[in-house]
């Protein structure tokens, strides 16, 4: 990159380099760079102006003190304060022009020694000077990749995999400073090599076979989910090779290719309990990976959490410690810092409320079905949480659709393994945060309807789904509901009790931002 100083004084020089590279369009960076130079310049200048002013007149803040000039002193500090308000904006400024300064420097290109000819490509290059005449061999030169082969001192097979990807890498690790914005870089990497050669993982043509809505449903093999049940994410990946080198034509319904509707471990809308999803939709969320798909795009805050967000995730949860109801007894020495520089070093102290885990949390999730997956990855998340010290106390229970008479104490719904929903209710006091995880649609019958059971004791209780779901809500006023699908659109047999489980509770996408505005409602006195 240039230096600064060069452009300011021979501005010229640096237009014409530009012009002996070819490169005209870049002409206007030399007066951009030039006028935002002066505006930083001109911002420098006036806050060291005002830091020399600020010091000057604190000093007299001391003196009118002494003196019992009260009133004097507190004028000063407000144009004091005055002053500090022009300096950080000032500083924001600076730092806003520094980065536009850099950014048009760094293509902005060096000066071309004199010695170079001036050509558009290496096509007028001069020959300055020979030694000798090229001797050809009566025999044909290999090729240097060849010979470092035959003496085993190459692994081509590896370098192929690593040369491109560690190019990715490098660049990533050096750009990117955020898992927030790994996407973004990728999305940024592929435009910018948009034009080199490179071998999707999923073909287009597969993709066209692949969307077959209409295709016959294959038959469900329950013991050939058994052996997909076995088979690690490694193994499946490397068979997965295999079929992309192998598959000419159009597979659907089978167990072996990829295709659709089957119990293949690759495709989609089959049967399989796990594998690679290629093409169509997500439904029962089974599968370990997307082909295809973009890496990192489930970093992103409106993407429903898996288990890549997890420490994104964390630290929205972190909130649940911060927020104790008790006096701020606790020295805040940032804010005390902040507070007394801004009163012209005058003391300020400070005071924050004490971070305390006094937060209690009941967790209530819907297993089974579609939702198994998010249900075990909450568990997961917030027993995270809890071994992380963040909650004082976690209580995790599941349910199937709904909330009735008995919740399971865990996601495989044992029913050996469960505990009456009413002593949740009379031992677990108001002060617990509650909250709900579940798509919130089921069959209208499975939220109005009433079930008869009985207590241990033989008492008999006629209770539907919504009481029990009204009375969650009428003992703990602290309860949101997190949901990982959207709304069904498709019919009114389903958003009937969507809708009317919106209604009673909070309702919030179970996404990072979804989770972090839910937290925020829980939290609220």
């Amino acid at each position: 990159m240039l230096d600064i100083r060069l452009v300011r004084s021979n501005p010229d020089l640096v237009k014409e380099n530009i012009k002996k590279k070819f490169q005209d369009e870049k002409l206007v960076l030399v007066d951009e760079v030039l006028e935002l130079d002066k505006q930083f310049r001109d911002a420098k200048s006036r806050g060291d102006y005002l830091r020399g002013q600020r010091n000057t007149l604190s000093k007299q803040i001391g003196g009118l003190m002494a003196k019992g000039q009260k009133e004097e002193a507190e004028q000063v500090k407000a144009q004091v304060t005055a002053m500090a308000q022009e300096l950080e904006e000032l500083e924001v400024k600076e730092g806003e022009l520094t980065e536009e300064i850099k950014k048009r420097m760094m293509v902005i290109p060096n000066i071309i020694d004199e010695s170079v000819p001036i050509g558009k490509d290496d096509s007028e290059n001069v020959e300055i000077e020979r030694f000798g005449e090229p001797v050809v061999p009566p025999f044909e030169i290999p090729y240097h990749v060849d010979i470092m082969e035959r003496l085993h001192g190459i692994d081509l097979d590896s370098a192929r995999k690593t040369s491109g990807t560690g190019f990715y890498y490098l660049c990533r690790s050096l750009l990117v400073k955020s898992e927030a914005d790994f996407d973004r870089f990728d999305r940024a990497f592929l435009e910018y090599f948009k034009d080199v050669p490179f071998e999707q993982e999923v073909s287009q043509e597969l993709l066209d076979w692949l969307d077959r809505p209409d295709a016959l449903m294959g038959r469900y093999d329950e013991q050939q989910a058994e052996l997909n049940e076995l088979l690690s994410n490694t193994e499946i990946e490397e068979m997965f090779r295999e079929r992309m080198n192998e598959q000419r034509e159009q597979h659907n319904c089978g167990n072996y290719w990829v295709g659709t509707h089957g119990m293949s471990v690759f495709g989609n809308s089959g049967m399989s309990p796990n594998g690679i999803r290629v093409g169509g939709e997500g439904q029962g969320k089974r599968a370990f990976r997307v082909a295809g798909e973009r890496r990192f795009r489930d970093f992103r805050g409106d993407n429903t959490l898996d288990t890549r967000q997890f420490q994104v995730a964390l630290r929205h949860l972190r909130q649940f410690s911060g927020l104790v109801d008790l006096p701020a007894t606790e020295f805040d020495v940032d804010n005390t810092i902040k507070d007394t520089a801004n009163n012209a070093g005058s003391l300020k102290v400070r005071y924050k409320k004490p971070r305390q885990n006094t937060v209690k949390v009941l967790l209530l999730m819907d297993s089974g079905g579609s939702m198994e997956y998010c249900s075990r990855l909450c568990s997961a998340l917030f027993q995270a949480v809890s071994k992380s010290g963040h909650f004082k106390d976690l209580k995790v229970y599941y349910f199937h659709n709904c909330v009735y008479s008995r919740l399971y104490t865990e996601p495989t719904l044992r029913p050996s393994n469960t505990v009456p929903t009413d002593w949740v209710l009379s031992n677990l006091s108001s002060e617990y945060k509650v909250i709900l995880v579940g798509d919130a649609q089921m069959a209208p019958h499975e939220l109005v309807t009433q079930f008869r059971y009985r207590t241990p004791d033989g008492e008999e209780h006629k209770r539907c789904g919504l009481e029990w779901l009204q009375m969650l809500k009428g003992k703990y006023p602290h309860i949101v509901w997190l949901n990982p699908g959207d709304r069904p659109t498709w019919g009114e047999y389903w958003t009937r009790t969507y809708d009317t489980i919106g209604r009673e509770f909070p309702m919030f996408p179970l996404t990072v931002e979804g989770l972090e505005e839910g937290m925020k409602k829980l939290l609220v006195r």
